[in-house]
């Protein structure tokens, strides 16, 4: 049984669009995503900010 067929055309649409990004290369992988997120936010030094910050209150 193919559950495709019972899905809304919506969804198909959604995922129809989704396989013709992938295989056009359309796609931003992991390391892309969070490298954007932190240049857009300037997120770069959070993780340092953090252990310097509790070493700080110990």
């Amino acid at each position: 049984m193919d559950f495709f067929e019972d899905l809304p055309d919506h969804v198909k649409d959604s995922i129809e669009a989704g396989l013709k990004d992938i295989a056009e290369g359309n796609i931003y992988d992991h390391e892309q995503v969070i490298q954007e997120i932190k240049t857009k936010y300037g997120l770069h030094d959070v993780k340092t900010k953090l252990i310097i910050k509790s070493r700080q209150t110990q």
